[in-house]
Formats: C-alpha cells, structure tokens, sequence
C-alpha cells in the first residue's frame, strides 16, 4: 500500500498538463464493472504505462467489506464504445456513511489496442475556491448505460464533502464533478442525494496534502 501511495504521490508532483474542454469530459469518463455492479469513473492521471481512475470506493467494495481487486472497464470515445478493459483496483479508502469513499484503479495503457486513447482530467488543487452557486458539469454512466452529462451547481460546500443540485441521475456512483469549463475535477459523486467527495478531501487521501 506504501509504495502505490508514494507513486501517486510521484504523479501528482509531476501532473500532466491538460487543457480539456467538454467534449474531452466525456472521453475522460468510463463506466465501471465490479462484483457488486456498475459505477462511473473518470481518468485524473497518467504515466508512460497506466491510466489511473478515480471512482467511489462503495462502487468496488462489497456488503462483506471485501474489495473487488481485479475490475473492467469500458470508454466511449467519439461515440463509440470500447470493448471492456481489465482495471485493478490501485487504493481504496471506504467508510460507510462518510464522504472516505474514494477509489484508485490502474489501468495499463496497452489494454487500449487500436481503440482512442481517454483524456485526463486532472485533479484541482487543494487550494480551489468553490463557493454555494458554482455552476458545475457531472458526467457519468447513469445505471450502467453511456454517458451523459447534467448542468448544476453547488448547494453547500465543505473541505471533505459538497451537495450539488439537479441531483445526480440514479446509479452514477463514481462520476466525475467538473468546474463549468471541464478543465478540472472538483469530485467525485458518492450519494444520490447530490452528495461528492472533494477534490481536497480526495488529495488529503492520497497524499497526506491538507
């Protein structure tokens, strides 16, 4: 655990530098298979070999507690879909009823083949004023079908969670939260009451950073 912890660490230290617009939010997100189900997840790293993919931790974790180490995932990249991809789960932070519901996959760059290659949306910094009315994007794979994206904004906003309104479509656990641009992600969705896990909160996970 140490050691994948030091190399996002590395990562972030070194962020691939990304000017997204909203068309690259979607090619950023993917849906995700596990043993419990489906979720959503969106690429916020990469390195010469692998993707790395945030998601909610419950999307990977089952009712006994047990993560499901070895998952797939599919992209939808200029409206067509890829086949399904195997993804391991890098780091999982998960306690019930909380916003520590984070998740890290890695995804080898090879598994790709001939299909496009995602876009990276990079993490905010720790530093991101958000206030009550931000106007934010979320994308994600509502019940396991192909992306789409709503318009919102934010309700509350604390260092660990945020609320955002119109809540987030049912069964999109794990979608990404963008500023209005999709230049960066703000979050991650946890809850369907329009609950998020901070890009803050998700760095402190990671790498200690307050």
């Amino acid at each position: 655990m140490r050691s994948l912890l030091v190399a996002i660490l590395l990562l972030f230290a070194s962020p691939v530098v990304a000017k997204a617009d909203l068309e690259d939010v979607s090619k950023a997100t993917c849906k995700v298979y596990s043993d419990e189900g489906t979720g959503s997840g969106v690429v916020f790293l990469e390195n010469e070999d692998y993707y790395y993919i945030l998601t909610a931790a419950h999307v990977i974790v089952g009712n006994d507690g047990i993560v499901d180490n070895q998952l797939e995932v599919e992209f939808f990249v200029n409206g067509f879909q890829s086949r399904k991809m195997i993804a391991r789960t890098d780091v999982s932070f998960y306690f019930p009823a909380t916003t520590t519901d984070v998740a890290v996959l890695k995804m080898a760059k090879v598994e790709l083949g001939q299909y496009p290659k995602p876009s990276v949306i990079p993490l905010a910094n720790s530093s991101e004023k958000i206030s009550s009315n931000d106007v934010v994007l979320t994308y994600g794979c509502p019940q396991g079908r192909w992306p789409s994206g709503q318009v919102g904004h934010v309700t509350s906003y604390r260092a660990d969670g945020m609320t955002i309104k119109p809540y987030p479509t049912s069964g999109r656990s794990g979608s990404g939260v963008f500023d209005e641009s999709g230049q960066k992600i703000l979050g991650i969705v946890i809850w369907k009451n329009g609950m998020a896990v901070t890009a803050k909160k998700i760095r402190m996970l990671l790498t200690g950073e307050l």
